[in-house]
């Protein structure tokens, strides 16, 4: 006659503890993912294009733009490289006037200006 042994024989709090486990891996997992592709998104700033981002330091959402682009955004942007070959003016626009906070020349990069809502090539 066989025995089970109490310990091989899954309890319900057993079970539930693996599936806790199981759930918090995965989501671990695509957090990871979601990471990964993200910062593949923003690795796309690249030759002619004028790229921002919602975040300081590169961060965040990020935008690509045409070298010609004269844009205005509807939030705050607060990071910028220019991968073109024209200066571009980054400010901030409010009540019909704008506060011009650099002028980035073609390869530079503001990784922390303060914020900013408009964009103008060859604006400076």
């Amino acid at each position: 006659m066989s025995h089970v042994s109490q310990s091989l024989t899954p309890t319900r709090g057993r079970l539930m503890a693996v599936l806790i486990t199981v759930a918090a891996a995965v989501v671990l997992l695509l957090s990871i993912q979601g990471s990964t592709a993200r910062g593949e998104i923003q690795g796309t700033c690249e030759g002619g294009k004028f790229c921002v981002f919602t975040g300081a330091f590169y961060t965040g959402e990020e935008l690509n733009f045409g070298c010609s682009a004269k844009f205005r955004y509807t939030g705050e942007l607060y990071s910028a490289k220019n991968h073109c070959s024209v200066n571009v003016r980054i400010g901030w626009t409010e009540g019909g006037s704008t506060n011009w906070k650099a002028c980035m020349g073609p390869g530079g990069e503001r990784p922390e200006p303060g914020r900013f809502n408009t964009t103008e090539p060859n604006g400076c």
